[in-house]
């Protein structure tokens, strides 16, 4: 009874412009006044430690139980902290945040994207450092898994990527009429990284176009990137023949054609 009539109170000063705390009128087209919110924000801010201790405390708590920190009933999948049934909402919840901050232009953190960029870099670094801890942390067997589950996951999704029509590298949609795997920002960025490879700077020095160890012989790369070329020239010339076939079949129709 008290829930109803205290939402009933709450939606109708609400649609009368009136803060749904104190009843004063509101400017901004917020619920509540400015007062009340920093009042309430006041109040999270006295009480933030003491809440944060009972959020670590109940986590290592239900951790410690192999139940899931959120529901704390159902127990948690084997390696993780969450039931399957959380786990599931709470990915739901993350992606349609996700999409409603990309309709937005917007970083999940709320910052401003510049361009294509989908996480600004402030994220991206705080992203890097998490993961290089949590590498840290495995042993030699578990890096090895873990590249191997990251290469099939990235093979997976280029394979689907290239079925709908979108560049292999970002995602983004391709024009119908471009025969590309790749968008045309994702090649301009190739393209530049080729040319600094080969920028004049490091020529005239008589640096590797990959290193910056001297060069071998009279090429523009070093001894060790040297071979790596020659042994890829020499498994290339293994298939030589396919191409050989193929091209001889075309130009023959062609000249029968003639």
């Amino acid at each position: 009874m008290g829930d109803s009539y205290g939402k009933k109170y709450y939606y109708s000063r609400k649609a009368k412009g009136l803060c749904t705390q104190c009843g004063k009128p509101v400017e901004d087209g917020k619920a509540t006044c400015i007062e009340c919110r920093k009042k309430k924000s006041e109040r999270r801010q006295k009480n933030a430690d003491k809440t944060n201790k009972y959020r670590r405390d109940y986590t290592a708590q239900k951790k410690a139980e192999g139940l899931c920190i959120y529901c704390g009933t159902n127990k948690a999948r084997e390696g993780k902290v969450a039931c399957k049934e959380c786990a599931d909402k709470q990915n739901a919840k993350k992606r349609e945040t996700y999409k409603r901050m990309q309709e937005m232009g917007l970083c999940e953190c709320g910052a401003k994207l510049i361009g294509q960029e989908k996480t600004c870099p402030m994220c991206k670094a705080k992203k890097a450092n998490a993961t290089a801890r949590w590498l840290d942390k495995m042993t030699e067997e578990e890096k090895i898994k873990h590249k191997q589950e990251m290469r099939e996951t990235s093979k997976a999704r280029r394979d689907r990527w290239r079925e709908e029509h979108r560049c292999i590298t970002c995602g983004h949609k391709i024009a119908d009429d471009d025969k590309h795997k790749t968008c045309p920002k994702c090649r301009e960025k190739a393209r530049q990284a080729m040319h600094l490879r080969y920028e004049p700077k490091r020529k005239e020095i008589g640096t590797c176009a990959f290193c910056n160890n001297p060069v071998y012989k009279d090429s523009r790369v070093c001894e060790k990137h040297y071979k790596i070329a020659c042994e890829r020239a020499e498994h290339a010339r293994q298939y030589n023949h396919c191409w050989r076939k193929a091209n001889d079949i075309l130009f023959t129709k062609k000249k029968v054609e003639e």
